[in-house]
């Protein structure tokens, strides 16, 4: 069964294009990434498949209804994390936490069972009875995904999740998203976000869809990344084939595209490299691919 289907949708602002033709189908259960740069759509996507807005052209399905037609019963079924928390700080976490259960027709103590446990697992339980305006902002995004999870949603829209994090947090979102037995629409414009998500990847870049597919098959769209390595003992390795600048136990490495990466590890392992650590050095995708 397909638990998303976005068809020929496109979305204009005042005559400005923001998505234009956009389709991909989404199975039950399955995660997708949404890759690309700022302003290329992905934000406007979400909301569309959310129903918070509704598409100039085309049509979206989720779990076989029209998000537009049927709110009421789509706000049940899907949870949407935006750059907004959608949080009240003048209320503790666990106020908020029972607020918005409530509204999605759960006992006081379920609600409070679901939020132990997940606060636990976003390694945020000693902030329950903190007033959410005393929080940092990547500690909000802790409680606004928590708020996600409480309806156990069949489909969670998460926009850039991780964006505020640290990389042990960002972990513990990856995980509870792996995990998921959710349908996940999960946007960045991370490039090593997509290593982290086991799914299919969607490339946007100025509204329009420019890749998708497994990893693999992305990987090749993503042209002239920036690699560093990290080697757990410093040992000088010569790697024949790669532009690479090496300095001590750090290795960095230009490459045409992304498809390079696993060609590039296995030759500094097969020179002897022991890895520590690999990530990109683009800080987000660019414009350019």
């Amino acid at each position: 069964m397909r638990a998303i289907e976005v068809n020929n949708v496109s979305k204009y602002f005042k005559g400005a294009k923001a998505l234009e033709e956009v389709s991909f189908p989404l199975k039950k259960g399955e995660k997708l990434i949404v890759l690309g740069p700022n302003g290329a759509g992905k934000s406007t996507l979400l909301r569309l498949i959310s129903g918070i807005l509704k598409p100039d052209k085309g049509f979206i399905k989720v779990l076989g209804s029209n998000t537009i037609e049927n709110p009421k019963e789509m706000r049940m079924k899907i949870s949407f994390v935006g750059e907004n928390y959608s949080l009240y700080d003048n209320l503790s976490v666990m106020e908020n936490l029972i607020f918005f259960g409530r509204l999605y027709g759960l006992e006081k103590e379920e609600i409070e069972e679901k939020v132990e446990y997940n606060l636990e697992r976003l390694n945020a339980a000693n902030y329950k009875y903190t007033k959410v305006g005393q929080l940092s902002r990547g500690t909000k995004q802790k409680i606004a995904i928590c708020r996600a999870l409480l309806n156990n949603p069949e489909v969670m829209l998460l926009d850039e999740p991780t964006a505020f994090l640290d990389p042990k947090a960002s972990n513990e979102v990856h995980e509870i998203i792996n995990s998921s037995k959710a349908t996940i629409v999960y946007a960045t414009q991370r490039l090593e976000e997509i290593h982290k998500i086991d799914g299919k990847v969607l490339i946007l870049k100025k509204g329009r869809v420019e890749g998708f597919g497994n990893i693999n098959k992305i990987l090749s769209k993503i042209k002239n990344v920036k690699v560093e390595v990290y080697l757990l003992e410093s040992k000088k390795l010569l790697i024949n084939g790669f532009k690479i600048l090496q300095k001590g136990n750090r290795i960095e490495a230009e490459l045409d595209s992304a498809k390079e990466i696993p060609e590039l590890i296995s030759k500094i392992i097969e020179k002897g490299g022991k890895i520590l650590s690999v990530s990109y050095l683009n800080e987000s995708i660019s414009g350019d691919w």
